[in-house]
């Protein structure tokens, strides 16, 4: 391949990548609740997975990877951090190959204690993608959660 034409390519894929810029806005975002989180110990996906196994009552990792498009591994990891810090608790159901996640007291506490943190971050996170951007964030993120 030429210069000229790597060039043409490079230029095409770095005008037009979907990927690029959903990532730029991810990380814009999580900087946004990571920065209003800072000092408390936890970061937004913490707080993320921590949310969404409070609101399952308790969760099968298999669960938790599915709707959260997440790899095992990840997921893992982060479980096995909280566990040290006393948010999650986890323990293996007879003859399955997933563990079955819950939130401690502790980690309902944090919720609780980080709560006008997470408000702050969250209107600055609005402020930042306007009316118009919040809409489509929600319609795709429901779209791809109605995933099968």
């Amino acid at each position: 391949m030429s210069n000229k034409n790597s060039a043409a390519l490079a230029g095409e894929m770095a005008s037009s990548c979907v990927a690029t810029r959903a990532r730029l806005i991810s990380r814009s975002i999580t900087a946004i609740y990571d920065e209003a989180l800072q000092g408390s110990g936890v970061k937004v996906s913490q707080v993320n997975l921590m949310v969404m196994v409070y609101n399952l009552g308790q969760a099968r990792s298999t669960d938790i990877c599915r709707i959260m498009k997440m790899d095992s591994s990840t997921l893992s990891r982060n479980v096995d951090r909280m566990k040290k810090k006393g948010w999650l608790d986890s323990k293996h159901e007879p003859g399955a190959r997933s563990m079955v996640i819950s939130v401690t007291s502790a980690g309902e506490q944090l919720l609780a204690d980080i709560h006008p943190r997470w408000k702050e971050a969250q209107r600055r996170a609005v402020d930042l993608l306007d009316v118009e951007g919040m809409e489509s964030v929600f319609s795709l993120s429901s779209r791809i959660w109605a995933q099968k």
